[in-house]
């Protein structure tokens, strides 16, 4: 059985800089499109490619740098409507 690779620096960084990228186009998008995302996360349409191609590009991106508070998401309807 193969052993698993322990994440590099290298890696850790980069998912570092994608989640806080997901996060920022997130608070970016109108709010019914965030509700959309966070009702259905998986789902596979206009919506979600629409910002995942913002995530890749803001992600890749070397002028962007992420925010130290960038978990700062709500997980229901109502805590997304009461930070709007």
């Amino acid at each position: 059985m193969l052993r698993k690779k322990k994440p590099t620096k290298e890696h850790r960084k980069w998912a570092h800089r994608y989640e806080a990228a997901w996060h920022e186009c997130f608070w970016k998008l109108p709010e019914f499109k965030q509700v959309e995302i966070i009702e259905d996360p998986l789902a596979n349409g206009r919506t979600q490619k629409e910002h995942a191609k913002g995530v890749r590009i803001l992600a890749e991106d070397k002028e962007f740098k992420p925010k130290k508070n960038y978990r700062d998401i709500p997980t229901t309807i109502e805590e997304l409507k009461e930070k709007n």
